[in-house]
């Protein structure tokens, strides 16, 4: 894909100010503040998590191109990498990745589209495939629900 026709895709995936927003300044050093507080008070039930050291940057975002697509279409990815919570997110996947069933997960999206169509009504399904997903859930709200079903 030419560099002007990427540029331009991204460009109008980044203006849906309802998945979006231009950031007026680095948020990086409040959110190391604030993570840092939600760690220590984790590690007063369990010592899990350690703090947040170094310096930090936002995410960025870039585009992977759908070649299986007409138009072919970008897919944006959003890195955290370079995040004050990559490393809470890297540790939280090898807490709760034991728990998750061998043989119980999917490989894509149509393949867990077809178990929650298939499934009986009385079984439990989760997604934690939060990496795909990340664009289009509403996280704050999420996480509300979560702790709120307790």
């Amino acid at each position: 894909m030419e560099k002007t026709t990427y540029l331009e895709k991204m460009g109008t995936i980044l203006e849906n100010l309802a998945k979006f927003q231009r950031l007026e300044n680095d948020p990086s050093d409040a959110l190391k503040k604030k993570i840092n507080g939600l760690i220590q008070q984790a590690n007063r039930t369990t010592k899990h998590f350690n703090k947040a050291i170094g310096d930090f940057r936002p995410g960025y975002c870039y585009g992977t191109v759908k070649t299986h697509k007409p138009g072919n279409p970008l897919r944006p990815i959003i890195s955290q990498i370079t995040t004050p919570t990559n490393h809470v997110a890297k540790k939280l996947n090898r807490v709760l990745t034991p728990y998750v069933p061998t043989g119980r997960s999917v490989s894509s999206v149509t393949e867990f589209i077809d178990i929650l169509r298939t499934a009986p009504p009385c079984q439990d399904i989760a997604s934690l495939d939060v990496e795909s997903l990340f664009t289009n859930v509403p996280v704050d709200e999420t996480i509300d629900i979560i702790l709120n079903r307790g």
